[in-house]
């Protein structure tokens, strides 16, 4: 699906959400539109975009990382100093497709947390029973007003700037919040963990996930909008992590921005918590 007819259908469903009402933000992901519905969680054979609703793989490769909500994890054990300090704000983008919604409190999409567990955080994913799209940074949190449901392609994005935290759902802006601990924060060294923070059990991540970003400043939503279907070069102003999520196969998962790689499971070795490396016929 090209820019310009997805740029077409968000126009129809807005529209559609000013003359019928619907209380979703996202439009094109609210079950309750007739604009939107959408099919039911395809079976575990099947291609998860079937039907095309988005093509979340800009850059033609047609890989992603199957996680199985068990226990499959990518850890990024050493980081650029620049993952620990966030002085001129922050913002995580990723793009995934939940196959079922987990009951817990959390669902970690990427997780950088201090030991132990406390206020140094920040945190992509879905909260409220995994019902909407979360960004944790500090102590705060915000949870998007919308619904999200399994079954498609959505693209996250939270942002921090010093002050407040926002998050979005394919570009649009889902909530707001003031934080309660304010101005720059720094992480002491910890590993940054995708699909599942073996530290906090009960919120993994089942599905599909693709193209993870980290920015070193706070993305509008201009600029999340521009991007969210490009492939980048990795050396993109502010751009500190990128994680194109394309090799296609190996225990690596290289960082095109910086010396972020990371490793997919618990060992150097294949074991039982690699995320599956998995091949989409997405419709470009």
């Amino acid at each position: 699906m090209n820019a310009k007819f997805r740029l077409l259908i968000l126009c129809v469903c807005i529209l559609a959400m000013m003359t019928m009402n619907c209380e979703c933000v996202y439009c094109t992901f609210c079950p309750d539109c007739s604009y939107c519905e959408g099919e039911d969680v395809p079976q575990e054979d099947e291609n998860p975009n079937e039907g095309g609703e988005i093509d979340p793989n800009p850059d033609g490769n047609d890989y992603v990382l199957k996680f199985d909500g068990s226990d499959d994890v990518v850890q990024i054990k050493e980081q650029d100093m620049g993952l620990n300090s966030m002085v001129a704000g922050l913002t995580v983008e990723a793009w995934v497709y939940a196959r079922s919604i987990n009951t817990g409190d959390l669902v970690t999409v990427l997780d950088r947390t201090e030991l132990p567990i406390g206020q140094n955080r920040y945190m992509l994913g879905f909260g409220k029973e995994g019902s909407t799209a979360t960004f944790q940074v500090n102590g705060s949190t915000v949870n998007a007003s919308g619904i999200i449901t399994a079954g498609r392609w959505l693209h996250l994005a939270g942002v921090f700037d010093g002050y407040q935290l926002h998050v979005y759902v394919n570009g649009i802006l889902g909530n707001t919040v003031q934080m309660s601990i304010t101005g720059p924060f720094t992480i002491a060294e910890s590993p940054i963990y995708i699909g599942a923070n073996p530290n906090a059990p009960g919120e993994e991540f089942r599905g599909y996930i693709d193209e993870i970003r980290v920015w070193k400043a706070r993305r509008s939503a201009a600029q999340i909008q521009q991007l969210m279907n490009v492939q980048l070069t990795g050396g993109e102003d502010n751009l500190i992590a990128y994680w194109r999520i394309d090799s296609g196969g190996g225990q690596t998962l290289t960082d095109y921005a910086g010396e972020n790689d990371g490793e997919l499971g618990t060992t150097d070795a294949v074991d039982t918590s690699d995320p599956e490396w998995v091949q989409i016929d997405f419709p470009h």
